[in-house]
């Protein structure tokens, strides 16, 4: 159970209110977006997610023999053979969902309550997004979606811990080599010589399910983290001695680690419509990164500008075409059955998709492993 060997110390008290949206704003600057693109002939982001979205091929299940190399190669992998009963993820899901139907009015009845601080979850480990305790909901997109942090050591979740306990009896040689191999290695970290064969090495720093509603729409595509170049060091068969320069470990200061996420459907995902995630594959690296977060990026934000539409169209092409040059484009988790499962670098761009199918309450288990002590 190597996910569960987590740290304790450093622990620090927390609390938060996440403030309501307002969707007439939402709703106007939709419009907005769309009537400029319609002007200009510039799309907005999510228009340009929307057509290479339909063009999206599904993930198609790979092999656990060759699925290391597929996630190096793709930042994401789906993988054959290795899926959770179709039962205990539908139990899990029943109970995420009565959760987040109850969460409105247990937020009203905990926020008159007399019940004293310590009576809540105030536990904190730096560097995760773990709860111990209770769930919090995290609501976004006009409250279409959620992402609903999940207690790992509650012994009142049988249900979740049944679906993570198969899900890592089945994956940890894999994950332990893929964190091994696959991550960047942060300034200063202490490298560990084979530390695919030592299971302390690796531990989980977030553990929630995402739920996306019928109306939401795309979120916009991003990594998880920001992949940077150049290394510094020796790398060489026998020991990881890459390490980013300072500057770049500092900026991940207060932000979760680089780190694998593992995806667990909770139901079927039979098609795009139902709320499927995108991912550009081959996109976990610094060139697609530069095109994303440096400069204009991706968005023309004078689109008066005929200057910033072409650098930002040409960024967008560039994107897929390192996507497609040794990757197999963009792709999604449409056709997923119950149980299934994917892993990928928190660092290849993916996005949320849309889900436009009635009384669709799309569900998803995640969790994401980095190496000890970030």
């Amino acid at each position: 159970f190597f996910l569960l060997l987590l740290k304790f110390n450093n622990k620090v008290d927390f609390s938060f209110k996440i403030a309501p949206t307002t969707p007439i704003i939402v709703t106007m600057v939709s419009f907005k977006i769309s009537f400029i693109s319609l002007l200009t002939g510039f799309p907005s982001r999510l228009e340009w997610q929307d057509k290479i979205m339909q063009k999206a091929s599904p993930l198609q299940p790979t092999p656990i023999s060759d699925a290391l190399s597929t996630l190096q190669r793709d930042g994401v992998v789906r993988i054959d053979g290795r899926s959770i009963d179709p039962s205990i993820c539908s139990d899990l899901r029943r109970r995420i969902l009565k959760e987040l139907d109850s969460a409105d009015s247990a937020w009203e009845t905990s926020s008159s309550s007399s019940s004293s601080s310590s009576e809540q979850d105030t536990s904190y480990i730096p560097g995760t997004r773990l709860r111990f305790k209770e769930p919090i909901d995290i609501s976004f997109g006009g409250n279409a979606r959620h992402d609903l942090l999940l207690p790992l050591t509650n012994s009142n979740w049988p249900e979740l811990q049944h679906v993570l306990h198969s899900a890592i009896c089945q994956l940890q040689p894999f994950l332990l080599d893929a964190v091994d191999q696959l991550l960047p290695c942060l300034h200063g970290s202490t490298t560990i010589s084979n530390r695919s064969t030592d299971p302390s090495s690796v531990e989980v720093v977030e553990l929630a399910s995402l739920v996306v509603r019928p109306g939401s729409n795309h979120q916009k595509f991003h990594g998880d983290y920001r992949r940077f170049s150049p290394l510094t060091g020796k790398d060489d068969a026998n020991s990881r001695t890459l390490q980013e320069p300072l500057e770049h470990t500092q900026s991940r200061m207060g932000k979760l680690p680089p780190r694998l996420v593992t995806f667990v459907a909770l139901q079927d995902i039979p098609s795009k419509a139902h709320g499927a995630t995108g991912f550009v594959t081959g996109t976990h690296n610094a060139e697609a990164h530069k095109l994303v977060y440096d400069g204009q990026g991706i968005d023309a934000k004078d689109v008066s500008d005929r200057k910033a539409i072409d650098a930002a169209t040409a960024a967008r092409q560039s994107i897929l075409d390192i996507s497609t040059a040794n990757a197999q484009g963009v792709v999604t988790a449409s056709g997923f059955r119950c149980g299934d499962i994917l892993v990928y670098d928190a660092s290849v761009l993916h996005w949320g998709g849309p889900n436009s199918v009635p009384n669709n309450n799309r569900a998803l288990l995640y969790f994401g492993v980095a190496p000890s002590g970030g």
